[in-house]
């Protein structure tokens, strides 16, 4: 399985190359080209599938509360930058691997 996030055609062709035979590669990049090439002969016969949509979060948060509720998963671990609803402008521009905004902080 591999995961495509280079918002490049490029990246988004080498991400296809690198993906084992038979496997499975989910695109999370937003590709904003009204066309997109594709590897697809390659695909073909290496047998691979793309996955392409934006995250359906909502249909597996039952699951991620009972996790959070049983005490296997423990959110406060994810977030790498929390910053106040005042200063959210400012903080969108700032890199983390996960945003909160927090209208308590």
């Amino acid at each position: 399985m591999t995961v495509e996030n280079t918002v490049t055609t490029d990246g988004l062709a080498c991400t296809l190359r690198s993906t084992d035979d038979y496997g499975y590669c989910t695109s999370v990049a937003i590709h904003f080209a009204e066309t997109t090439p594709l590897p697809l002969l390659h695909m073909y016969t290496k047998g691979i599938t793309l996955h392409l949509s934006r995250a359906d979060s909502r249909r597996f948060l039952p699951d991620v509360i009972d996790l959070v509720s049983a005490g296997r998963l423990d959110p406060s671990l994810i977030p790498t930058r929390v910053v106040s609803w005042d200063d959210a402008e400012d903080g969108w521009l700032q890199p983390a691997v996960k945003l909160v905004v927090s209208r308590s902080a």
